[in-house]
């Protein structure tokens, strides 16, 4: 798929080699380009090495059950940089209260597994459109305020 049919760059973190191939493909077929992480740091590295590259990742999809770096810490961790992507947790463990508190801090959701692709790209595509709105709307609001400045000095 060539990059200009990609709708987004999403960035993957789960253990298990079997759901990483499957929301891969799954993804690709959706037209996501998908980067795929086994851990959080895989996923670290790869944000700043995006950073470095100039490369955007719009959106991190993250298990919370992994080996070394569970998903909770991985979260603190990717809110703590400049200019977050937003964060989805997958979890086959069902925990409501979690689920809350990670939304709280600052995740746009929670998928339990399992679930199927559909309900995965609905979720991604209403986050980016949502991101995208908010972000029209912050430059609308900013832009008129430069504006109204603009007119105030005169």
């Amino acid at each position: 798929m060539s990059q200009q049919e990609t709708k987004a760059t999403i960035l993957l973190a789960d253990d298990e080699e079997d759901s990483r191939f499957a929301f891969q493909i799954g993804l690709e077929m959706n037209g996501y380009e998908v980067l795929i992480s086994r851990n959080g740091d895989e996923v670290l590295e790869q944000l700043s090495a995006a950073r470095t590259d100039a490369r955007k990742i719009d959106l991190v999809i993250t298990d919370l059950q992994m080996p070394g770096m569970t998903g909770r810490e991985l979260i603190e961790r990717v809110l703590a940089f400049e200019n977050t992507p937003p964060i989805l947790v997958i979890s086959g463990f069902q925990d409501e209260s979690l689920a809350e508190e990670l939304v709280r801090q600052g995740c746009r959701g929670y998928l339990n597994k399992p679930f199927t692709i559909s309900i995965l790209t609905e979720w991604i595509e209403r986050t980016l459109s949502e991101i995208q709105e908010n972000s029209a709307s912050d430059a609308a609001r900013n832009g008129g305020e430069s504006e109204r400045a603009t007119n105030d000095s005169c």
